[in-house]
């Protein structure tokens, strides 16, 4: 890939939710930022926490990340030790 491509699709984002009620965001860059969000609504107009990340995170741990999204293990993910920026 092209420097162009790295910027134009430089982050993975992956939503978990349901039709109504609470959605639940990852966002992996591929420098090693992750972004966790939970909102209130699909819509993402009422945010239920501050977003949080982390940095330099590998990607075999920001798969792990994603997986537990998957999952559905969100327990797991808020124990993890994000920083709010």
């Amino acid at each position: 890939m092209t420097e162009a491509d790295y910027e134009e699709h430089g982050a993975a984002q992956l939503r978990h939710g349901f039709d109504i009620g609470p959605m639940y965001v990852l966002e992996v860059t591929r420098s090693g930022t992750v972004r966790y969000e939970e909102w209130a609504d699909q819509d993402f107009n009422t945010p239920l926490s501050p977003s949080k990340t982390m940095l330099s995170v590998s990607q075999t741990r920001a798969l792990e990340l994603l997986t537990r999204l998957t999952n559905g293990d969100l327990e797991y993910l808020r124990q993890q030790p994000w920083q709010i920026l």
